[in-house]
């Protein structure tokens, strides 16, 4: 039996967008109906609008929904998660398993306040979870059983691909794939008005862009081969890729881009520390 066929009721403490994209990747790949998640946020329009699109319970009693669930999913702003925890902490009960997915919030300091028996694993998952192709990377804390881990491990790989790594470099992580998918949003964004510029109408170039990106990351996914040679497969001497590398590079993209994701991590160790 799958581990996470031990989970009876799902509850996910903040509606936002990484709520939605669970609550929407779940539902989509049937794991668990409706009926057995609950979603809290404090906002009424949200809580609406989560009901209308997916039909699941809703809330806005956190204590209540912590109650009747298994799985606690905590998906609510860094900034906001220590107000939550201790609203919740006696609601949480011997046996329930604690999903933290706020960036930069380590495990050992929710168990400080939910205390230090609270089987927390902390992860980061990433919006494309809504399509069914999210990339999670999960570590456990103190209290945590390698069974709890396997339960994570198929919940969120019901949501796409799932990794466990060391908890200091969840840093890393959240600044690679955590914000990732905004990286690469906001490059197609400018490969959809470059090529408006040059002549396309909006949903031609946006057809031509998203395609080619999609088609590019199942390349680089299905094959052996290094990114880098993939490049220079498709890189021919003299030719327009080139040329347009060449500006790439001129302007630096590899460095702003690596200095980019420097900065989200560095603004992940600020929330750490922050807590």
């Amino acid at each position: 039996m799958r581990g996470y066929k031990q989970i009876k009721k799902v509850a996910i403490i903040g509606a936002g967008n990484m709520g939605e994209a669970i609550i929407g990747g779940i539902l989509k790949t049937r794991l668990f109906p409706a009926q057995d998640i609950t979603a809290m946020d404090l906002r009424e329009d949200r809580l609406r609008y989560i009901k209308d699109k997916f039909g699941v319970e809703v809330t806005s009693n956190s204590i209540s929904a912590v109650r009747e669930a298994n799985l606690v999913v905590l998906s609510v702003k860094p900034q906001v998660v220590r107000d939550v925890l201790e609203l919740i902490r006696s609601a949480v009960a011997p046996g329930q398993l604690i999903l933290s997915i706020a960036a930069g919030v380590s495990t050992r300091k929710i168990a400080e306040i939910l205390g230090d028996d609270a089987r927390i694993i902390r992860a980061m998952p990433n919006t494309p979870a809504l399509a069914g192709c999210g990339m999670s990377a999960i570590c456990p804390g103190e209290s945590c059983s390698k069974q709890d881990l396997d339960i994570i491990s198929d919940f969120l790989r019901s949501v796409g691909e799932v990794i466990r790594v060391q908890e200091p470099l969840m840093d890393a992580v959240t600044a690679l794939s955590g914000s990732g998918p905004a990286y690469v949003f906001m490059f197609m964004e400018a490969m959809v008005t470059a090529g408006i510029e040059l002549g396309l109408n909006r949903q031609t170039a946006k057809t031509l862009v998203v395609n080619t990106v999609a088609g590019a990351a199942a390349l680089a996914r299905d094959s052996k081969q290094e990114l880098s040679v993939l490049r220079e497969r498709v890189t021919s001497p003299g030719g327009t890729t080139m040329a347009a590398l060449s500006v790439l590079e001129d302007g630096c993209f590899s460095e702003l881009l690596k200095l980019a994701v420097r900065s989200a991590s560095e603004r992940s160790r600020q929330l750490r520390e922050m807590f």
